[in-house]
């Protein structure tokens, strides 16, 4: 009894497994500027993660708290390693986040 292949190597065949999955642009949720940050938020918490780092935002909901929808970086013990100015040490918008995680 012979098994037959699933997918091919040829450039421009489809395999024979089919997805399920639907992805967020199905439902606009990439095309709202909230949408976006939000892949850009998880997009920066895969890179902290992969340089040993967690990517935290601030829990405050007061829009006018200061530190209201800011961010820092912890080390793997917990230390904060990246923080903004304010007292509850947060403080970083996905700008700083971005250029902290990449050197720039």
């Amino acid at each position: 009894m012979t098994i037959p292949y699933l997918f091919s190597i040829a450039p421009g065949t489809v395999s024979g497994i089919s997805s399920s999955i639907i992805t967020g642009e199905v439902f606009g949720a990439v095309s709202t500027p909230e949408g976006a940050r939000k892949v850009r938020e998880n997009r920066l918490r895969r890179a902290a993660q992969r340089q040993g780092l967690l990517l935290e935002k601030s829990r405050a909901r007061d829009p006018r708290a200061l530190d209201f929808g800011t961010y820092h970086l912890r080390d793997g013990t917990g230390k904060i390693i990246a923080k903004g100015s304010t007292r509850a040490a947060f403080g970083l918008n996905l700008d700083q986040i971005e250029a902290r995680l990449t050197g720039n």
